[in-house]
């Protein structure tokens, strides 16, 4: 294999390396805003239905603490998807300014700021599910 071949291999393998980074920070993305915004949907729901009975009306503040982490969990996922794109463009602004060096170094660390403060966000609105997947849990336990 010569010198050229390798090379090539090289930057293919790179290629299909980000291609597949991509991808697995899409799905994330996807998975915590569908993950979060299903719950906030369904604890929305219980609510509703425990607004309905005198018994169960003291479980709704409760429950309501449960909401606001899905829904902030939400929210973050989404600006995680903004930071996201943020990211990709500051890179592709920082590939075509090939000839001057001191911009493209400028965009390519935006890039890296956006795409570390996304991984931030997507991690915080896992917490913030988890977080709030626990006080419904508890709250179901201490109702039986």
């Amino acid at each position: 294999m010569s010198d050229e071949q390798y090379r090539d291999q090289k930057f293919q393998s790179s290629v299909e390396s980000l291609k597949a980074s991509i991808q697995s920070g899409q799905a994330a993305l996807k998975s915590v805003i569908l993950i979060n915004g299903v719950a906030s949907v369904a604890i929305l729901a219980f609510i509703g239905n425990l607004a309905t009975s005198e018994k169960s009306k003291a479980l709704i503040p409760i429950l309501s603490c449960s909401l606001a982490y899905f829904v902030f969990g939400t929210l973050v996922a989404a600006m995680a998807s903004g930071g996201a794109y943020l990211s990709q463009a500051a890179y592709s602004k920082a590939n075509q300014e090939e000839e001057n060096v001191e911009a493209t170094e400028r965009w390519e660390k935006r890039g890296k700021v956006f795409q570390y403060t996304t991984i931030i966000f997507v991690i915080i609105s896992y917490i913030l599910f988890g977080l709030g997947a626990l006080l419904t849990y508890k709250t179901f336990l201490n109702v039986g």
